[in-house]
């Protein structure tokens, strides 16, 4: 069985009862290296499936951030426009592009969402963008 269907069978069981959220959360966090909580399996569907939610669980975070450079960061926009709907890869590269240029979490969405930009060199700009209030 493949990471994915473990998880998807794990939180399947816990859902049906079959399971205690401590066996599951100590099970997710050997498959994923990643510990959640139970607010996190009781809430996911709430915002995406349990394909989804597991992707994410899934995705390796981007961990050299800070070295992230206008091409990297091209690349990941890129990556973000060509799928909106993979939101384990949204949430990763936003992270990710959001530390590096010291925005709020939300903004790469704000941007893409609801400003509707879809230039990748426009939303770099935006990022780049300082946009802080010295008083």
């Amino acid at each position: 069985m493949d990471k994915k269907a473990n998880l998807k069978s794990l939180i399947e069981l816990y859902e049906n009862a079959q399971l205690d959220f401590k066996q599951v959360q100590l099970s997710v966090n050997e498959i994923t290296g990643k510990t959640i909580s139970e607010e996190e399996i009781k809430d996911y569907w709430t915002y995406t499936s349990l394909d989804n939610f597991c992707e994410m669980l899934l995705i390796e975070p981007i961990t050299d951030w800070q070295d992230i450079d206008d091409a990297k960061a091209l690349l990941l926009i890129e990556e973000v426009l060509d799928n909106v709907t993979n939101d384990a890869l949204l949430t990763r590269n936003s992270e990710a592009l959001e530390k590096r240029y010291r925005k709020p979490s939300g903004f790469l969405n704000d941007l893409v969402f609801h400003s509707d930009i879809n230039s990748p060199n426009e939303i770099l700009k935006q990022l780049k963008k300082d946009k802080t209030i010295n008083l």
